[in-house]
């Protein structure tokens, strides 16, 4: 039972008495919590303390999580366009030679070219088994691949085509540009055959064409336009358009694209067994090393018993050891002195030789 004065404390002055008193904080008794014979826990949060302290046991918010919440309301109280990532309506072939239309989007800081699971599985492609692991921005890993394909990425009004790989992950991106803007506010792309003719359209990415092939499907082409107005760069595909655009909304979140691949597992483990395998061809062996061969094949016999006998090889010229002598000797009157300084080391030392 508790008395009213105990009611009327906060949770920190009941904690403060029970320390005070040397009280159990699970029971409130005359003992440690280690010798505490009750099996009653908190009723809020089943931990080992009494119900009445519950409140100065629960885990202060963590000090990170505060920061993160004032810098994102800080941000919201500032005006910032929004930014038009590279996109375009591109056509990949699947396993018959059918076009399938894909969006992709032409990020040069990822080092490989990412599909979709949803375009994989509708294009059927031979997919080769890899286990990859994708890094992003901060070095933290954001997946691993499923596979990979080998994609033909031709342009929706034809003409030339790339092959490139591409690996496969559940998912790419939450990309979706959120500006209102009409290609028809920018005068400067009037008249041009663009890449994605909605740009600004919120249709999920299936693609994410990489730097490992930017260099292929990039051409002369480069127009400025005023400030807030996309830059448009000529492709194969048509004119891509990217940079900070006008926006009538305030921009909440920010899209950043970075993509480290890391090596195949399976390139890993085959590096390992390629260290242990046995060498295809034996190593030459010396003259000394095929002399010691000769004489084993033509004087091993075996035994009844099943033993073989084998002659062993010897030098005709043993090495010369007299230059070792002198140092032996010096090693030998370094022990003795060392001994002499020891005299219960050295006389048994002398009776045991």
């Amino acid at each position: 039972m508790m008395c009213d004065e105990y009611r009327r404390k906060s949770a920190a002055e009941r904690k403060h008495y029970a320390d005070n008193q040397l009280l159990c904080v699970n029971c409130l008794g005359k003992h440690k919590i280690t010798d505490c014979p009750s099996k009653r826990l908190c009723s809020v949060c089943a931990e080992k303390h009494h119900t009445s302290l519950h409140d100065t046991f629960r885990k202060a918010p963590v000090e990170k999580d505060i920061a993160q919440a004032v810098h994102v309301a800080y941000s919201l109280s500032r005006y910032q366009p929004s930014v038009l990532l590279a996109t375009a309506r591109i056509l990949v072939a699947d396993r018959f030679g059918n076009p399938h239309a894909a969006r992709d989007l032409i990020d040069q800081g990822s080092e490989t070219t990412i599909i979709t699971e949803n375009l994989a599985q509708r294009l059927r492609l031979p997919r080769r088994n890899t286990a990859v692991a994708v890094f992003g921005v901060g070095g933290h890993q954001t997946g691993v691949a499923k596979g990979l394909v080998v994609l033909k990425l031709s342009a929706r009004s034809g003409g030339r085509s790339v092959t490139s790989s591409a690996i496969i992950l559940l998912r790419l991106t939450g990309y979706a540009s959120k500006s209102v803007a009409s290609t028809r506010d920018w005068p400067h792309v009037q008249g041009l055959e663009l890449a994605d003719p909605d740009p600004t359209s919120t249709d999920p990415i299936d693609v994410l064409l990489g730097a490992d092939i930017y260099s292929s499907i990039v051409l002369e082409g480069l127009l400025k336009g005023a400030k807030l107005h996309p830059l448009a760069k000529k492709t194969i595909f048509g004119w891509i358009l990217s940079s900070p655009i006008k926006s009538e909304e305030e921009r909440r979140t920010t899209t950043t694209h970075q993509c480290t691949v890391g090596l195949p597992l399976s390139s890993l483990v085959r590096r390992f067994w390629e260290q242990e395998e046995l060498p295809l061809s034996p190593s030459p062996l010396t003259k000394a090393e095929m002399k010691c061969e000769e004489l084993f094949a033509l004087s091993h016999t075996r035994t009844p018993e099943g033993r073989y006998v084998v002659r062993l090889p010897v030098a005709s010229m043993l090495p010369d050891l007299s230059e070792t002598r002198k140092a032996a000797v010096q090693s030998l009157l370094r022990t003795e002195k060392r001994f002499q300084k020891k005299t219960t080391n050295s006389r048994s030392s002398m009776k045991t030789s």
